[in-house]
């Protein structure tokens, strides 16, 4: 008897320690900050979205606040005012603000629930909010750095308790910028040798035909007074 309670027992605690309500790892929610992929140039603008990356699965808590920042390197990178846009889907009476702080050099994201019938944040969402940032002129060539976002997720209810959750950043290459400066560089004194020899063999070609024209005119010449000596000659 005390066996088959012990197997019971055990059974139970097995269950428990396998199903997904157990497994922090399922709990967690992932956000993920997108960006254009591959090489950018000095000067380039480039959109980032943060996104909820897994919030359809029913192993993820209902969540009621959101706060999401995102730090700008303002050594490499500058914010473009008035790019940023929610595109998170809320009930009616919720509450959703934005902001960039210019003093801490920071975008911020901040949704509660707020509606009268206490619903949380619809399923049906993935994206968040979208803005856009422009690599600054002078950064260095072949610069990599990341663009991650601090977030705090809570879930329904009061006191409201924090939904773990991980951040996938995305990163960023400025292009060889001084390579690509001197390549420029290069093509256009290619360009402006290519148009001097042009102008130098146009004005070649224009004096020899001027030279040829006068040779031209002086073996006319020559010939026309030989040809009246002969016919003095003839004359006399």
């Amino acid at each position: 008897m005390k066996r088959t309670w012990m197997g019971f027992v055990l059974a139970l605690l097995l269950c428990a320690a396998l199903s997904p309500a157990a497994s922090a790892e399922t709990q967690k929610l992932n956000i993920k900050v997108s960006a254009a992929d591959g090489v950018l140039k000095a000067g380039e603008t480039f959109a980032v979205v943060v996104s909820l990356y897994n919030y359809s699965s029913k192993a993820i808590q209902d969540i009621g606040g959101i706060q999401l920042d995102i730090p700008i390197d303002t050594e490499y990178l500058e914010y473009v005012s008035g790019s940023d846009e929610v595109l998170l889907k809320t009930e009616s009476g919720d509450s959703v603000s934005k902001a960039y702080h210019s003093a801490v050099n920071q975008y911020s994201f901040m949704y509660e629930s707020r509606n009268e019938k206490e619903k949380a944040l619809p399923r049906k969402n993935t994206d968040v909010f979208s803005l856009k940032l422009k690599l600054k002129k002078d950064i260095p060539e072949g610069k990599t750095f990341d663009i991650t976002c601090k977030a705090v997720i809570t879930g329904m209810g009061s006191p409201s308790e924090p939904i773990p959750a991980d951040v996938f950043f995305a990163q960023i290459t400025s292009s060889e910028l001084v390579s690509l400066r001197n390549d420029e560089a290069l093509i256009d004194s290619s360009a402006k040798e290519k148009d001097n020899g042009s102008s130098r063999l146009l004005l070649t070609v224009l004096l020899v035909l001027a030279a040829v024209f006068f040779i031209g005119l002086v073996v006319i010449s020559l010939y026309r007074k030989n040809q009246r000596k002969k016919r003095r000659k003839m004359r006399w």
